[in-house]
């Protein structure tokens, strides 16, 4: 069951980070709708979206979220999302115990 567990978190942050990447490449503009998009759900289904993918939802603020506007230069927020995308995999990725 724990090898279920983990890599079940790891296919849902892996394609949630893969979908960040293309966002950002593709139009930068569709991180601050689904910023905005996030922020209007009802507060159970909100709850379950951080949940289900805490470190994506970090990294969605520290790029398009209200620090935006703030002192912290393109560059910094750059190097902390990516340091959140590599990261993630480490924490979850699927390892057999022994």
């Amino acid at each position: 069951m724990d090898g279920f567990l983990n890599v079940t978190a790891f296919t849902i942050l892996a394609s949630a980070w893969l979908a960040f990447a293309v966002a950002f490449v593709a139009s930068r503009s569709s991180l601050g709708a689904t910023w905005r998009g996030i922020g209007a759900l009802p507060l159970p289904v909100k709850g379950a979206i951080w949940l289900l993918t805490l470190p994506v939802m970090v990294g969605l603020p520290l790029w398009e979220g209200a620090w935006r506007t703030r002192s912290w230069p393109g560059i910094v927020r750059l190097l902390v999302v990516a340091g959140l995308v590599l990261a993630t995999p480490n924490a979850f990725f699927p390892r057999v115990i022994r």
